[in-house]
């Protein structure tokens, strides 16, 4: 018994500690969207916290990088740079998917959910009870009432650079998703857990006047 009271602390300590991980990964990524060039260093710090790792220019002496951890998996990296003056003369934030870090799931009413978490692998976005995936994602926009889940989704195979698997943790697929323009609508009436979609913008508006969704339900 004094073994399995051993083993739970240790998995609560070892998932503690992963949530934390990922809180301050989280972090790292928006702070980033902050700084600013022309910043001082003191300010910089201010709002990234203490660096993973710093590493002065070879070749230009006070000139620093200050890196910090970054998504696992992903290949650039978040870092400032600051001159002998201690003024920021470069940043490279970690550029963001919509929704990409948002980590919770959301309740859309009658059980359905919708969870940002697996973003980037596109494997789950809009479930139901059952934990049955209705929408893959990404997500763009959703809205709903008491009786309808309406969805905007611009899914990684309707792009080049992303559709191999494993092309969307990249920055070319990442660069390629935001410029794209396509997108694709879903309805999902809630009382028999009909879904329709995905359907195209003009064959959404169609669908949606015949099932008189509420006029408030658009983006």
């Amino acid at each position: 018994m004094k073994r399995f009271y051993v083993w739970v602390f240790i998995i609560t300590i070892v998932g503690w500690g992963m949530s934390c991980h990922g809180d301050r990964i989280d972090r790292n990524v928006r702070n980033s969207q902050k700084l600013k060039v022309g910043m001082t260093q003191e300010e910089a710090l201010a709002i990234m916290g203490e660096p993973d790792y710093i590493r002065e220019h070879a070749n230009e002496k006070g000139v620093y990088d200050y890196y910090y951890e970054s998504p696992f998996g992903a290949s650039d990296l978040i870092f400032f740079t600051v001159d002998p003056a201690k003024r920021v003369i470069e940043v490279t934030p970690y550029p963001e998917l919509p929704y990409a870090f948002e980590s919770a799931a959301h309740p859309l009413g009658s059980g359905y959910t919708i969870d940002f978490s697996d973003v980037y692998s596109g494997e789950k976005a809009l479930s139901d009870s059952a934990n049955n995936v209705i929408i893959k994602g990404p997500v763009l926009d959703y809205v709903f009432d008491s009786l309808y889940i309406v969805v905007a989704e611009r899914p990684f195979d309707s792009i080049p650079a992303c559709a191999a698997p494993g092309k969307t943790f990249e920055i070319k697929c990442r660069e390629a998703f935001d410029k794209s323009t396509f997108s694709q609508y879903w309805i999902v009436y809630k009382k028999d857990r009909k879904v329709n979609g995905p359907l195209s913008e003009r064959n959404f508006q169609a669908v949606k006047d015949t099932l008189e969704v509420a006029s408030n339900l658009k983006y």
